[in-house]
C-alpha cells in the first residue's frame, strides 16, 4: 500500500544537522524537513520514501517510512569499547545515531581506534542502535596517519594502493647507477637542500648556493626528473 500512497513522495536524504535533514524530492518539489527520530536511520544519499505529515516555519515537513536503497551505509569516527561491547559515533557531526558492535564484529579493533564500520543492521523500531563490523582500524585517534586515512574513508577516497603497485614500487632501485650519473651534471660538491619539510612523501624541489669568483652568489634552482622513476605504463 504504501508504493500506490498519493501522499508519499521519493527523494534523496540530505542531512542537515543531528536534528534533522531535508529530503530532495525526485519530481522537483520543495525540500522536505524531516526530523532525525523519524529518518529510520537513513544516511547522505540515501534514497526513501517520505510520507508528508503537513508543514512547519512555511516548509513542508514528513516522515520516512521506507528507506529503498542505501547509498553508502558506512561511518567512520572513534571506537570506543566498553567491556566487550563496542560504539562508534561518527565523526560527521551530521551522523545522529551510534553504531552498535558486538565482541565478534570488532575484528581486533582497541579501545580509541579510529576505525571504519560497515552497518549490517537497522532497527525497525526506532530505540536501538544500527549494528555494523569493522571493516578495518586506522590505529589510534590523533595519530596523523589515522586521522588521514579515516578523512578519506569517510568520503570515499582511495588510501590504499593496489597490491601490484605496492609490489612493483618495491622494486625500484635506491641506487643510482654511474651510468646514469654520467648522463646528467653533478651538484653533489655545491650546497643543495632540499625546500621539502622532513615528513614529505617526496623530495622533489631542492635550491643551491654558492659564491662565485667574481664574488656573485649563485643561487640554483633543481626540479627533479620525476619520469626517471615513474615511466609510461609503470
Amino acid at each position: 500500500e504504501r508504493r500506490n500512497d498519493s501522499n508519499t513522495i521519493i527523494g534523496t536524504v540530505d542531512l542537515a544537522s543531528p536534528k534533522f535533514a531535508f529530503v530532495v524530492p525526485e519530481d522537483g518539489s520543495d525540500d522536505i524537513r524531516v526530523f532525525t527520530d523519524q529518518l529510520k536511520f537513513a544516511l547522505q544519499g540515501d534514497v526513501v520514501r517520505v510520507r508528508l505529515r503537513g508543514s512547519r516555519d512555511g516548509r513542508p515537513t514528513g516522515d520516512v517510512v521506507e528507506v529503498l536503497k542505501r547509498e553508502r551505509p558506512e561511518i567512520v569516527g572513534q571506537l570506543q569499547v566498553q567491556g566487550t561491547l563496542g560504539f562508534v559515533k561518527s565523526d560527521n557531526r551530521k551522523v545522529y545515531f551510534e553504531a552498535f558492535i558486538p565482541p565478534q564484529n570488532l575484528n581486533g579493533a582497541r579501545h580509541g581506534d579510529k576505525v571504519q564500520v560497515r552497518l549490517l543492521e537497522f532497527p525497525t523500531d526506532g530505540h536501538h542502535q544500527p549494528v555494523g563490523e569493522v571493516l578495518r582500524s586506522f590505529g589510534p585517534a590523533g595519530g596523523n596517519e589515522a586521522e588521514i586515512n579515516a578523512i578519506m574513508a569517510e568520503f570515499g577516497l582511495p588510501f590504499e594502493f593496489p597490491h601490484e603497485v605496492e609490489v612493483e614500487s618495491e622494486q625500484i632501485p635506491d641506487v643510482i647507477t654511474e651510468a646514469e650519473i654520467a648522463r646528467r651534471r653533478d651538484f653533489r660538491n655545491i650546497t643543495t637542500f632540499t625546500i621539502d619539510p622532513d615528513n614529505a612523501k617526496d623530495f622533489d624541489d631542492a635550491l643551491s648556493i654558492r659564491q662565485l669568483e667574481n664574488g656573485h652568489w649563485e643561487i640554483g634552482v633543481h626540479i627533479a626528473d620525476v619520469t626517471h622513476y615513474v615511466r609510461l605504463g609503470t
